[in-house]
């Protein structure tokens, strides 16, 4: 009887090897994590200077996100940089940038050379730039 309980686990176990019950599962890599943190996107404020009668524009440039003041800059870009570019850039004196969580905002960026107000929407994960051309 022994002998039959013995065989009949080595059977067993040879059943459960070859059909896989010792398998080791695969285990999905783990997604990036989000480099602005949590759900949120990130958009990034430029300006070109555009009024040709300051060639160097000395007067501030304020931007407004819901009617809540984010920051403003001096001065403006000579060339509007690509979206890559300006989401490569850091807080400059030349731009602003606003992480928030998912959805549609107003903006608004008032300077000597006028006001431009208009919306975006921040994504998860992506960064937007957001030219001001005052």
């Amino acid at each position: 009887m022994k002998k039959q309980l013995i065989s009949l686990f080595t059977l067993c176990g040879i059943i459960a090897l070859t059909f896989g019950g010792c398998s080791k599962e695969e285990t999905p890599a783990p997604e990036p994590a989000n480099p602005y943190g949590g759900t949120n996107g990130k958009i990034v404020f430029t300006a070109v200077n555009v009024t040709e009668t300051y060639p160097i524009n000395p007067f501030p440039i304020e931007v407004y996100v819901n009617n809540v003041k984010i920051g403003q800059w001096t001065g403006a870009l000579v060339s509007q940089p690509s979206g890559e570019e300006a989401c490569n850039m850091s807080t400059t004196s030349h731009s602003i940038i606003y992480i928030d969580e998912p959805g549609t905002y107003n903006f608004k960026a008032a300077g000597f050379g006028g006001t431009v107000n208009g919306q975006f929407t921040i994504k998860e994960g992506i960064c937007t730039h957001q030219p001001t051309n005052i």
